[in-house]
Protein backbone atom coordinates (compact mmCIF):
# COMPACT_ATOMS: atom_id res chain seq x y z
CA UNK A 1 0.00 0.00 0.00
CA UNK A 2 1.42 3.14 -1.01
CA UNK A 3 1.54 5.94 1.79
CA UNK A 4 0.42 9.80 0.37
CA UNK A 5 1.75 12.67 2.28
CA UNK A 6 0.97 16.40 2.30
CA UNK A 7 4.18 19.11 3.06
CA UNK A 8 3.32 22.14 4.93
CA UNK A 9 5.99 24.65 4.12
CA UNK A 10 6.80 26.80 7.48
CA UNK A 11 7.64 30.26 6.28
CA UNK A 12 9.44 30.92 9.98
CA UNK A 13 13.68 31.79 9.26
CA UNK A 14 14.28 30.28 12.05
CA UNK A 15 13.41 26.71 11.29
CA UNK A 16 14.26 27.04 7.86
CA UNK A 17 16.45 23.90 8.24
CA UNK A 18 14.65 21.93 10.61
CA UNK A 19 11.86 18.90 9.59
CA UNK A 20 8.94 19.96 8.40
CA UNK A 21 5.77 19.62 9.63
CA UNK A 22 3.68 16.08 7.79
CA UNK A 23 0.15 15.07 8.14
CA UNK A 24 -0.39 11.10 7.36
CA UNK A 25 -3.19 11.10 4.71
CA UNK A 26 -3.22 7.19 5.22
CA UNK A 27 -2.72 4.45 6.82
CA UNK A 28 1.20 3.68 7.14
CA UNK A 29 2.80 0.02 7.73
CA UNK A 30 3.95 -0.52 10.80
CA UNK A 31 7.54 -0.22 10.29
CA UNK A 32 7.23 3.01 9.16
CA UNK A 33 4.58 4.07 12.35
CA UNK A 34 7.67 2.59 14.27
CA UNK A 35 10.20 4.41 12.64
CA UNK A 36 8.29 7.91 12.78
CA UNK A 37 6.90 7.44 16.57
CA UNK A 38 10.97 6.39 17.08
CA UNK A 39 11.96 10.02 15.04
CA UNK A 40 10.02 12.19 17.07
CA UNK A 41 10.94 10.94 20.54
CA UNK A 42 14.46 10.97 19.74
CA UNK A 43 13.58 15.05 19.01
CA UNK A 44 12.02 15.63 22.30
CA UNK A 45 14.33 13.34 24.52
CA UNK A 46 17.13 14.58 27.18
CA UNK A 47 19.54 11.81 25.98
CA UNK A 48 21.03 14.37 23.14
CA UNK A 49 23.32 12.51 20.49
CA UNK A 50 19.57 10.93 19.74
CA UNK A 51 18.47 14.02 18.65
CA UNK A 52 21.47 15.25 17.07
CA UNK A 53 21.53 12.38 14.49
CA UNK A 54 18.04 12.39 13.46
CA UNK A 55 18.03 16.05 13.52
CA UNK A 56 20.60 16.27 10.38
CA UNK A 57 19.01 13.63 8.32
CA UNK A 58 20.52 14.42 4.84
CA UNK A 59 23.60 15.15 5.64
CA UNK A 60 25.70 11.85 6.20
CA UNK A 61 28.90 12.96 7.56
CA UNK A 62 27.06 15.19 10.23
CA UNK A 63 25.50 12.21 11.49
CA UNK A 64 28.33 9.93 11.03
CA UNK A 65 30.20 12.21 13.75
CA UNK A 66 27.32 12.45 15.74
CA UNK A 67 27.05 8.29 16.07
CA UNK A 68 30.60 8.21 16.80
CA UNK A 69 30.33 10.33 19.85
CA UNK A 70 27.15 8.73 20.95
CA UNK A 71 29.09 4.92 20.38
CA UNK A 72 32.06 6.82 22.42
CA UNK A 73 29.94 7.90 24.93
CA UNK A 74 28.13 5.06 25.52
CA UNK A 75 31.82 2.83 25.87
CA UNK A 76 32.96 5.42 28.29
CA UNK A 77 29.54 5.39 30.21
CA UNK A 78 29.39 1.48 30.25
CA UNK A 79 33.33 1.72 31.48
CA UNK A 80 32.71 3.78 34.18
CA UNK A 81 29.80 2.00 35.92
CA UNK A 82 30.94 -0.98 35.67
CA UNK A 83 33.89 0.18 37.26
CA UNK A 84 32.19 1.84 39.86
CA UNK A 85 29.94 -1.43 40.22
CA UNK A 86 33.26 -3.77 40.26
CA UNK A 87 34.77 -0.93 43.20
CA UNK A 88 31.73 -1.88 45.21
CA UNK A 89 31.20 -5.38 45.25
CA UNK A 90 34.88 -5.42 46.85
CA UNK A 91 33.78 -4.41 49.72
CA UNK A 92 36.63 -1.73 51.17
CA UNK A 93 36.25 0.19 54.23
CA UNK A 94 37.89 3.17 55.33
CA UNK A 95 39.00 2.93 59.36
CA UNK A 96 38.02 6.00 61.51
CA UNK A 97 40.11 6.49 64.50
CA UNK A 98 39.00 8.91 67.71
CA UNK A 99 39.76 9.34 70.92
CA UNK A 100 37.91 10.17 73.64
CA UNK A 101 38.15 11.45 77.19
CA UNK A 102 35.92 9.38 79.56
CA UNK A 103 35.24 10.42 83.04
CA UNK A 104 34.48 8.07 85.27
CA UNK A 105 35.21 4.81 83.17
CA UNK A 106 34.94 1.62 84.58
CA UNK A 107 37.65 0.03 85.69
CA UNK A 108 38.67 -3.67 84.23
CA UNK A 109 38.38 -7.08 86.39
CA UNK A 110 41.18 -8.54 87.89
CA UNK A 111 42.20 -11.90 87.86
CA UNK A 112 45.71 -13.33 90.10
CA UNK A 113 46.93 -16.52 89.93
CA UNK A 114 49.82 -18.57 91.38
CA UNK A 115 51.46 -20.38 88.74
CA UNK A 116 51.90 -23.13 91.26
CA UNK A 117 48.87 -24.60 91.59
CA UNK A 118 49.68 -27.03 93.95
CA UNK A 119 51.87 -25.53 96.44
CA UNK A 120 50.33 -27.01 99.62
CA UNK A 121 50.70 -29.86 102.11
CA UNK A 122 47.39 -31.30 101.12
CA UNK A 123 48.21 -30.85 97.42
CA UNK A 124 51.69 -32.80 98.01
CA UNK A 125 49.43 -35.53 99.50
CA UNK A 126 47.09 -35.61 96.20
CA UNK A 127 49.89 -35.84 94.08
CA UNK A 128 51.16 -38.66 95.70
CA UNK A 129 47.67 -40.67 95.55
CA UNK A 130 47.48 -40.36 91.88
CA UNK A 131 50.88 -41.25 91.33
CA UNK A 132 50.56 -44.43 92.84
CA UNK A 133 47.05 -45.00 91.41
CA UNK A 134 48.54 -44.40 87.92
CA UNK A 135 51.69 -46.24 89.08
CA UNK A 136 54.03 -43.34 88.32
CA UNK A 137 56.55 -44.04 91.12
CA UNK A 138 57.66 -42.40 94.66
CA UNK A 139 60.60 -40.79 92.91
CA UNK A 140 60.54 -36.71 93.11
CA UNK A 141 61.77 -36.74 89.72
CA UNK A 142 58.47 -38.96 88.07
CA UNK A 143 56.20 -36.69 90.46
CA UNK A 144 57.25 -33.88 88.04
CA UNK A 145 56.09 -35.77 85.25
CA UNK A 146 53.97 -34.00 82.83
CA UNK A 147 51.30 -36.63 82.52
CA UNK A 148 50.87 -37.01 86.08
CA UNK A 149 50.17 -32.80 86.51
CA UNK A 150 47.78 -32.84 84.38
CA UNK A 151 45.98 -35.84 85.91
CA UNK A 152 46.44 -34.18 89.42
CA UNK A 153 44.07 -31.30 87.08
CA UNK A 154 42.10 -33.18 86.34
CA UNK A 155 41.38 -34.53 89.67
CA UNK A 156 41.29 -31.35 91.42
CA UNK A 157 39.15 -30.05 88.42
CA UNK A 158 36.21 -32.91 88.98
CA UNK A 159 33.20 -31.45 90.64
CA UNK A 160 33.03 -34.43 92.58
CA UNK A 161 35.88 -33.15 94.49
CA UNK A 162 34.39 -30.52 95.97
CA UNK A 163 35.34 -26.24 96.24
CA UNK A 164 36.65 -27.27 99.97
CA UNK A 165 39.30 -29.26 98.51
CA UNK A 166 40.34 -26.88 95.93
CA UNK A 167 40.88 -23.89 98.24
CA UNK A 168 43.53 -26.29 100.06
CA UNK A 169 45.87 -26.87 97.16
CA UNK A 170 47.55 -23.75 97.20
CA UNK A 171 47.50 -19.74 96.79
CA UNK A 172 44.80 -19.36 100.46
CA UNK A 173 43.45 -16.15 101.17
CA UNK A 174 46.06 -15.17 104.27
CA UNK A 175 48.81 -14.79 101.93
CA UNK A 176 47.09 -11.75 100.74
CA UNK A 177 48.73 -9.70 102.79
CA UNK A 178 47.23 -5.96 101.44
CA UNK A 179 44.75 -5.26 98.77
CA UNK A 180 43.71 -1.97 97.43
CA UNK A 181 41.84 -0.23 95.18
CA UNK A 182 41.77 3.89 94.95
CA UNK A 183 43.89 4.07 98.02
CA UNK A 184 40.85 1.57 99.96
CA UNK A 185 41.06 -1.53 101.16
CA UNK A 186 39.67 -4.02 98.74
CA UNK A 187 39.80 -7.50 100.40
CA UNK A 188 36.31 -7.85 100.70
CA UNK A 189 35.45 -7.32 97.34
CA UNK A 190 37.92 -10.29 96.18
CA UNK A 191 36.13 -13.11 94.87
CA UNK A 192 37.97 -16.56 94.74
CA UNK A 193 37.67 -18.14 91.44
CA UNK A 194 39.19 -21.45 90.35
CA UNK A 195 41.15 -22.19 87.37
CA UNK A 196 42.05 -25.60 85.24
CA UNK A 197 45.54 -24.44 84.23
CA UNK A 198 46.66 -22.03 87.98
CA UNK A 199 44.35 -23.49 90.74
CA UNK A 200 42.80 -20.84 93.00
CA UNK A 201 43.07 -17.86 91.77
CA UNK A 202 41.25 -14.49 93.35
CA UNK A 203 39.14 -12.02 91.21
CA UNK A 204 38.51 -8.41 91.72
CA UNK A 205 35.70 -6.18 90.19
CA UNK A 206 34.09 -9.27 88.90
CA UNK A 207 30.62 -7.96 89.74
CA UNK A 208 30.72 -10.86 92.51
CA UNK A 209 31.50 -10.46 95.98
CA UNK A 210 33.80 -13.46 98.25
CA UNK A 211 29.85 -13.79 99.25
CA UNK A 212 28.81 -14.41 95.37
CA UNK A 213 27.21 -11.80 95.81
CA UNK A 214 26.09 -9.24 93.16
CA UNK A 215 28.07 -5.80 93.53
CA UNK A 216 29.02 -2.92 91.27
CA UNK A 217 31.44 -2.27 89.00
CA UNK A 218 34.36 0.02 89.95
CA UNK A 219 34.56 3.04 88.48
CA UNK A 220 38.14 4.91 87.54
CA UNK A 221 38.04 8.99 88.63
CA UNK A 222 42.16 9.26 88.72
CA UNK A 223 44.96 8.50 86.61
CA UNK A 224 48.37 7.19 87.88
CA UNK A 225 49.39 3.90 89.99
CA UNK A 226 48.26 5.28 93.06
CA UNK A 227 44.61 5.04 92.01
CA UNK A 228 44.30 1.90 90.81
CA UNK A 229 44.38 -1.54 92.04
CA UNK A 230 46.90 -3.41 94.45
CA UNK A 231 47.97 -6.10 95.65
CA UNK A 232 50.81 -7.68 97.70
CA UNK A 233 51.33 -11.44 98.39
CA UNK A 234 53.73 -12.53 100.84
CA UNK A 235 55.20 -15.12 101.27
CA UNK A 236 54.90 -17.15 97.86
CA UNK A 237 56.58 -20.41 98.64
CA UNK A 238 55.30 -24.05 98.41
CA UNK A 239 54.88 -26.45 100.43
CA UNK A 240 54.76 -29.45 98.49
CA UNK A 241 57.86 -31.17 98.80
CA UNK A 242 57.81 -32.03 95.27
CA UNK A 243 58.59 -29.76 92.56
CA UNK A 244 55.31 -29.50 90.84
CA UNK A 245 56.16 -26.55 88.29
CA UNK A 246 59.35 -25.65 86.66
CA UNK A 247 58.64 -21.83 87.09
CA UNK A 248 58.18 -19.43 90.17
CA UNK A 249 55.60 -15.99 89.95
CA UNK A 250 52.03 -15.19 89.67
CA UNK A 251 49.70 -14.74 87.00
CA UNK A 252 47.52 -11.55 85.96
CA UNK A 253 44.71 -11.15 83.74
CA UNK A 254 42.82 -7.86 83.18
CA UNK A 255 39.79 -8.60 81.36
CA UNK A 256 36.15 -7.44 80.80
CA UNK A 257 34.26 -8.37 84.06
CA UNK A 258 31.85 -10.26 81.58
CA UNK A 259 34.19 -12.65 80.30
CA UNK A 260 36.27 -15.87 81.86
CA UNK A 261 40.07 -15.31 81.45
CA UNK A 262 41.79 -17.01 78.79
CA UNK A 263 45.22 -18.67 79.55
CA UNK A 264 46.65 -16.35 75.79
CA UNK A 265 45.94 -13.35 77.88
CA UNK A 266 48.26 -14.17 80.74
CA UNK A 267 50.48 -11.88 82.10
CA UNK A 268 53.55 -13.06 84.07
CA UNK A 269 54.81 -11.24 87.00
CA UNK A 270 57.91 -12.29 88.64
CA UNK A 271 58.81 -12.27 92.74
CA UNK A 272 60.98 -9.63 94.17
CA UNK A 273 59.51 -6.75 91.83
CA UNK A 274 56.63 -4.29 92.12
CA UNK A 275 55.19 -5.38 88.25
CA UNK A 276 53.07 -2.34 87.45
CA UNK A 277 51.00 -2.31 84.43
CA UNK A 278 49.39 0.20 82.62
CA UNK A 279 46.37 -0.12 80.85
CA UNK A 280 45.33 1.05 77.83
CA UNK A 281 41.48 0.70 75.96
CA UNK A 282 40.25 0.08 72.09
CA UNK A 283 37.19 -0.44 71.09
CA UNK A 284 36.78 -1.07 67.80
CA UNK A 285 33.58 -2.09 65.88
CA UNK A 286 33.48 -3.77 62.21
CA UNK A 287 31.07 -3.27 59.48
CA UNK A 288 28.69 -6.67 59.18
CA UNK A 289 29.21 -9.01 56.40
CA UNK A 290 30.00 -8.78 53.08
CA UNK A 291 32.39 -6.21 54.59
CA UNK A 292 34.14 -7.92 57.01
CA UNK A 293 33.91 -11.95 58.56
CA UNK A 294 31.85 -9.99 60.98
CA UNK A 295 28.52 -11.00 61.53
CA UNK A 296 25.04 -8.38 62.89
CA UNK A 297 24.45 -10.49 66.15
CA UNK A 298 21.49 -8.55 66.98
CA UNK A 299 19.01 -11.46 65.50
CA UNK A 300 21.34 -14.40 65.85
CA UNK A 301 20.94 -17.74 67.52
CA UNK A 302 22.56 -21.37 67.92
CA UNK A 303 22.88 -23.90 70.34
CA UNK A 304 26.96 -22.32 71.51
CA UNK A 305 26.10 -18.68 71.20
CA UNK A 306 22.90 -18.76 73.34
CA UNK A 307 24.43 -21.34 76.07
CA UNK A 308 27.14 -18.48 76.49
CA UNK A 309 24.68 -15.55 76.92
CA UNK A 310 22.68 -17.80 79.68
CA UNK A 311 26.19 -18.03 81.40
CA UNK A 312 25.56 -14.09 81.55
CA UNK A 313 28.86 -13.53 79.56
CA UNK A 314 29.07 -11.57 76.89
CA UNK A 315 29.88 -13.55 73.15
CA UNK A 316 33.18 -13.92 71.92
CA UNK A 317 34.03 -15.63 68.98
CA UNK A 318 37.51 -16.85 71.08
CA UNK A 319 35.36 -18.37 73.89
CA UNK A 320 32.45 -20.24 71.45
CA UNK A 321 35.63 -21.96 69.60
CA UNK A 322 36.34 -23.60 73.19
CA UNK A 323 32.91 -24.47 73.80
CA UNK A 324 32.97 -26.02 69.92
CA UNK A 325 35.91 -28.37 71.15
CA UNK A 326 33.83 -29.07 74.15
CA UNK A 327 31.12 -29.99 71.81
CA UNK A 328 33.26 -32.56 69.99
CA UNK A 329 34.72 -34.11 72.80
CA UNK A 330 31.43 -34.69 74.43
CA UNK A 331 30.28 -36.33 71.13
CA UNK A 332 33.52 -38.48 70.88
CA UNK A 333 34.50 -39.52 74.04
CA UNK A 334 31.47 -39.97 75.97
CA UNK A 335 33.01 -37.30 78.62
CA UNK A 336 33.16 -33.23 79.12
CA UNK A 337 37.00 -31.76 79.12
CA UNK A 338 37.16 -30.65 82.54
CA UNK A 339 39.23 -27.17 81.17
CA UNK A 340 36.34 -25.69 80.27
CA UNK A 341 32.18 -25.56 80.80
CA UNK A 342 30.18 -28.78 80.32
CA UNK A 343 27.42 -28.33 77.69
CA UNK A 344 24.99 -31.14 79.03
CA UNK A 345 25.14 -32.00 83.00
CA UNK A 346 23.89 -35.32 82.30
CA UNK A 347 27.74 -35.89 80.80
CA UNK A 348 29.97 -36.90 83.09
CA UNK A 349 34.07 -35.34 83.17
CA UNK A 350 37.04 -36.79 81.48
CA UNK A 351 39.25 -38.27 84.21
CA UNK A 352 41.06 -41.71 83.00
CA UNK A 353 44.09 -41.27 81.00
CA UNK A 354 42.72 -42.91 77.88
CA UNK A 355 39.60 -40.36 77.99
CA UNK A 356 41.83 -37.45 78.33
CA UNK A 357 44.12 -38.50 75.35
CA UNK A 358 41.05 -38.80 73.68
CA UNK A 359 40.06 -34.87 74.39
CA UNK A 360 43.34 -33.80 74.01
CA UNK A 361 43.19 -35.73 69.93
CA UNK A 362 39.93 -33.66 69.38
CA UNK A 363 41.17 -30.65 70.74
CA UNK A 364 44.11 -31.00 67.77
CA UNK A 365 41.19 -32.09 65.15
CA UNK A 366 38.91 -29.10 65.77
CA UNK A 367 36.80 -28.06 62.91
CA UNK A 368 37.81 -24.10 63.08
CA UNK A 369 36.31 -23.56 59.91
CA UNK A 370 32.93 -25.57 60.67
CA UNK A 371 32.60 -24.74 63.59
CA UNK A 372 32.40 -21.01 62.52
CA UNK A 373 30.12 -21.43 60.08
CA UNK A 374 27.64 -23.49 62.37
CA UNK A 375 28.22 -21.95 65.83
CA UNK A 376 30.83 -19.38 65.88
CA UNK A 377 30.40 -16.11 63.93
CA UNK A 378 32.91 -13.40 64.44
CA UNK A 379 31.30 -10.68 66.49
CA UNK A 380 31.85 -7.18 65.01
CA UNK A 381 32.51 -5.39 68.17
CA UNK A 382 35.28 -5.61 70.56
CA UNK A 383 37.12 -4.36 72.98
CA UNK A 384 40.56 -4.85 74.00
CA UNK A 385 42.85 -3.96 76.76
CA UNK A 386 46.50 -3.22 75.36
CA UNK A 387 48.99 -4.00 78.61
CA UNK A 388 52.29 -2.27 79.57
CA UNK A 389 54.13 -3.96 82.11
CA UNK A 390 57.22 -2.34 83.97
CA UNK A 391 59.02 -3.05 86.94
CA UNK A 392 60.81 -2.02 89.88
CA UNK A 393 62.87 -4.10 92.74
CA UNK A 394 60.93 -5.04 95.78
CA UNK A 395 61.27 -4.91 98.21
CA UNK A 396 64.25 -2.66 98.92
CA UNK A 397 67.81 -3.49 100.02
CA UNK A 398 66.95 -0.98 102.97
CA UNK A 399 64.11 -2.72 103.97
CA UNK A 400 66.06 -5.88 104.65
CA UNK A 401 68.61 -4.43 106.35
CA UNK A 402 66.42 -2.73 108.78
CA UNK A 403 64.98 -5.99 110.34
CA UNK A 404 66.14 -6.70 114.19
CA UNK A 405 66.60 -10.53 115.38
CA UNK A 406 63.23 -11.19 116.03
CA UNK A 407 61.96 -10.00 112.89
CA UNK A 408 64.31 -12.39 111.00
CA UNK A 409 63.26 -15.20 113.08
CA UNK A 410 59.83 -14.58 112.31
CA UNK A 411 60.87 -14.26 108.64
CA UNK A 412 62.95 -17.44 108.62
CA UNK A 413 60.17 -19.69 110.32
CA UNK A 414 57.24 -18.15 108.00
CA UNK A 415 59.82 -18.87 104.90
CA UNK A 416 61.48 -22.40 106.06
CA UNK A 417 65.35 -21.60 105.92
CA UNK A 418 67.77 -21.34 108.43
CA UNK A 419 69.92 -18.20 106.77
CA UNK A 420 67.41 -15.66 105.46
CA UNK A 421 69.74 -13.69 102.54
CA UNK A 422 68.38 -10.70 101.08
CA UNK A 423 67.52 -12.44 97.85
CA UNK A 424 65.69 -15.44 99.76
CA UNK A 425 64.00 -12.65 101.52
CA UNK A 426 63.03 -10.55 97.89
CA UNK A 427 61.81 -14.01 96.24
CA UNK A 428 58.53 -14.65 98.40
CA UNK A 429 57.64 -11.32 97.73
CA UNK A 430 54.68 -9.92 94.90
CA UNK A 431 53.19 -6.61 94.27
CA UNK A 432 51.08 -6.11 91.64
CA UNK A 433 49.83 -2.63 90.27
CA UNK A 434 46.99 -2.48 87.91
CA UNK A 435 46.11 1.41 86.59
CA UNK A 436 45.27 3.70 84.05
CA UNK A 437 47.94 6.04 83.05
CA UNK A 438 45.05 8.35 81.41
CA UNK A 439 41.52 8.02 80.84
CA UNK A 440 41.38 7.75 77.41
CA UNK A 441 39.90 5.32 74.65
CA UNK A 442 40.68 4.73 70.95
CA UNK A 443 37.70 4.21 68.95
CA UNK A 444 38.04 2.26 65.66
CA UNK A 445 35.31 2.46 63.51
CA UNK A 446 35.41 0.56 60.07
CA UNK A 447 32.72 1.99 57.90
CA UNK A 448 32.35 1.60 53.89
CA UNK A 449 34.59 2.81 51.48
CA UNK A 450 31.67 2.87 48.80
CA UNK A 451 28.15 2.89 50.20
CA UNK A 452 24.91 1.89 48.42
CA UNK A 453 24.02 5.53 47.56
CA UNK A 454 27.42 6.76 46.66
CA UNK A 455 27.44 4.12 44.00
CA UNK A 456 24.12 5.01 42.60
CA UNK A 457 25.69 8.90 42.80
CA UNK A 458 28.59 7.36 40.69
CA UNK A 459 26.46 5.72 37.95
CA UNK A 460 24.19 8.53 37.75
CA UNK A 461 27.14 11.43 37.30
CA UNK A 462 28.40 8.95 34.66
CA UNK A 463 25.54 9.06 32.37
CA UNK A 464 24.80 12.50 33.29
CA UNK A 465 28.65 13.17 32.20
CA UNK A 466 28.51 11.32 29.21
CA UNK A 467 24.50 10.82 27.56
CA UNK A 468 22.78 13.48 29.37
CA UNK A 469 20.60 10.67 31.11
CA UNK A 470 19.00 11.31 34.50
CA UNK A 471 16.22 9.98 35.82
CA UNK A 472 13.58 11.52 33.75
CA UNK A 473 15.19 9.65 30.42
CA UNK A 474 13.98 6.10 32.28
CA UNK A 475 10.44 7.46 31.71
CA UNK A 476 11.19 8.44 28.46
CA UNK A 477 12.00 5.13 27.53
CA UNK A 478 8.67 4.12 28.92
CA UNK A 479 7.03 6.70 26.81
CA UNK A 480 8.47 5.12 23.53
CA UNK A 481 7.80 1.51 24.40
CA UNK A 482 4.14 2.65 25.01
CA UNK A 483 3.58 4.43 21.96
CA UNK A 484 5.57 2.16 19.89
CA UNK A 485 2.60 -0.34 21.41
CA UNK A 486 -0.23 1.52 20.82
CA UNK A 487 0.89 2.21 17.51
CA UNK A 488 1.03 -1.87 16.87
CA UNK A 489 -2.40 -2.94 18.35
CA UNK A 490 -4.17 0.25 17.20
CA UNK A 491 -2.35 1.32 13.76
CA UNK A 492 -4.12 4.77 14.28
CA UNK A 493 -2.16 6.97 17.10
CA UNK A 494 -2.46 10.68 18.19
CA UNK A 495 0.98 12.39 19.43
CA UNK A 496 1.65 16.15 19.29
CA UNK A 497 4.92 16.81 20.38
CA UNK A 498 6.34 19.79 20.83
CA UNK A 499 9.82 20.28 19.00
CA UNK A 500 11.44 23.43 19.17
CA UNK A 501 8.67 25.56 19.33
CA UNK A 502 6.59 24.03 16.86
CA UNK A 503 3.71 21.26 17.13
CA UNK A 504 3.31 18.09 14.69
CA UNK A 505 0.23 16.46 14.89
CA UNK A 506 -0.34 12.75 13.36
CA UNK A 507 -4.01 11.28 13.34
Amino acid sequence: MSNEVETIKDENPSTKNLPSRKFIKREKSRFTRVKEIFTLWSHTSDINCYAKIFMYKGNFLVQIIWFLVLIGSTCATYWLITKSILDYLQYDVVSQTDVFYEVPTKFPAITICDNDPFSSKFAESLYENVSKANNFGWNPINIMNNNLTFLVKMQAANPSFGDMNRKLLGFESKSIVSCKYNQQKCAESLRWFYSFDYGNCWQFNSGIDSSNNKIEIKEAKLEDKDFGFSMTVYPLISHNKYMTTWDQGMIVFVHNSSFRPVSADAIFVKPGEQSLISIKRTLTQKYPHPYSECFDLTTYSSELYDFILKQNQSYRQRDCFKLCIQKEVIKNCGCYYLNDLNLDENTRPCLSNNESLCAQKYSIEFNIKKCQEDYCPLECESFKYDLTLSSLINPHLKEYFSFNQTDLNKYQKEIGVNNLTYDIFKSTWVNIKVFYPNLQYTRVNELPKTSIIDLFTQIGGSLSMFVSFSIFSLFEFVEIFLLIINSLLFKKINVAPIVWGHEEYHS
